[in-house]
């Protein structure tokens, strides 16, 4: 499925009459897909018709029940695979925090063995015993070296751009080092904990509206509803009141059927003349003029002239075909933009006739870098023969210069 936008379509270019009746018609739509969102989540448990008969039975016509129960299916379905991924997504930085939390604690028992070392060589020497030798938990990063008032510390960096830090006795090295860096460490991981527990505890009310079917929907985003909070004075209130009615009220959906001509009941386009006509909900038709699509109009004129041809093509013989699409459903979408109109076009596109999916033979795969294509040949059992470079210079040179040295790359992998 590929969804076409047409150009902005200005109010003033329509009839008064019909632009009203637009605004209406996206204003009855959008307040029935809240009532279908909620009926279709509360079904009533004594309901003895299907919701679409139940719909029908108000007035409404077949076509536009169908166009409101597909968009609030569709509402409902997205916004449960959003909550699937939020779920997900709160596993995977749980995991990572946990993660992190094990490192943090690897960092702080090195520091701590570090710390305890320093202690026994102090205890030892105030006993006049032998001193044990410094354990070194650091590795290269932290150095020692014998001086005359004892051992001297040097602390390296991890990106090495920076002189290591000296510490020139032990309690310098202990209080002015290891002792701000446990404080740290201990600070990262009851802070990294409260995050976890925050975490699981969301992660947890998740899976609870996952198990009984609860979705949290919010009709003209949560963003924009959030606003309200900001709102301190009238006219303000005003602002976000119209903001909010005309981000609730702005897109109206029409789903195309198979056997429909131009692959819908509820619209037509006039591919000569570039006019773009709906039934209303009171059954008239209206027509928006000057609707061109800037990228895919010729998908959409084949898309709509599908059904056309095929009707010609019954009464022509094989040898008098005329060429063209697939008969498909071709769905429509009206959206309110203030003083503009904006359609959408959703086609599905055929499938490439020459399209290769055998791969008997073996097949090349590449992949475009910056500065060279990668490619890679293998043969019919899937084993590398071969692998090569082909490069490709990008710097120093035009867009239209970089156009022309793809192709050229690519001839150079499939020579």
């Amino acid at each position: 499925m590929l969804a076409l936008t047409s150009t902005y379509i200005k109010k003033k270019d329509m009839l008064p009459a019909s632009a009203q009746e637009l605004a209406n018609d996206i204003f009855t739509f959008e307040t029935l897909l809240r009532t279908t969102v909620y009926d279709l989540q509360h079904p009533h448990p004594n309901a003895k018709e299907s919701l679409h008969r139940q719909y029908k039975q108000t007035g409404l016509t077949d076509y536009f029940v169908t166009s409101l129960e597909r968009t609030a299916k569709g509402v409902v379905d997205a916004a449960k695979e959003a909550q699937a991924l939020d779920i997900k997504t709160k596993e995977q930085q749980a995991a990572r925090i946990a993660e992190k939390i094990n490192r943090k604690k690897a960092q702080l028992s090195r520091v701590a063995s570090a710390k305890a070392s320093l202690a026994a060589r102090s205890r030892a020497r105030k006993k006049g015993g032998i001193v044990p030798p410094f354990e070194n938990p650091f590795g290269k990063f932290v150095t020692k070296k014998v001086t005359k008032e004892g051992l001297a510390f040097f602390v390296g960096f991890k990106n090495g751009k920076r002189k290591p830090t000296r510490y020139d006795n032990e309690y310098l090295f202990e209080t002015l080092y290891l002792d701000p860096r446990i404080r740290r460490l201990k600070s990262n991981i009851n802070n990294l904990k409260c995050r976890l527990h925050d975490l699981k505890g969301e992660l947890s009310r998740l899976e609870r509206e996952k198990k009984a079917g609860v979705v949290h929907i919010c009709f003209g985003g949560k963003k924009a509803f959030r606003q309200r909070r900001e709102v301190r004075r009238r006219n303000e209130l005003r602002s976000w009141e119209g903001m909010w009615k005309h981000r609730r009220r702005r897109e109206m959906l029409l789903v195309g059927r198979l056997d429909g001509p131009q692959g819908s009941w509820m619209a037509r386009y006039d591919v000569e003349k570039k006019i773009f006509s709906y039934q209303t909900y009171s059954g008239k038709w209206i027509s928006i003029p000057g609707v061109e699509f800037p990228y895919g109009q010729g998908w959409v004129e084949a898309a709509v002239s599908a059904s056309e041809i095929a009707k010609r093509n019954r009464k022509l013989p094989p040898d008098q075909q005329i060429p063209g699409w697939p008969v498909g459903s071709v769905s429509w979408s009206l959206k309110d933009c203030g003083n503009a109109v904006q359609v959408k076009c959703m086609v599905t596109l055929p499938e490439d006739p020459y399209k290769n999916f055998c791969y008997d033979d073996g097949c090349v795969a590449f992949d475009m870098n910056y500065d060279h294509f990668a490619a890679s040949e293998l043969g019919p059992q899937g084993e590398l023969q071969r692998h090569w470079t082909v490069p490709l210079q990008m710097e120093g040179r035009t867009s239209n210069q970089i156009s022309n040295a793809i192709p050229e790359g690519l001839e150079g992998i499939f020579r």
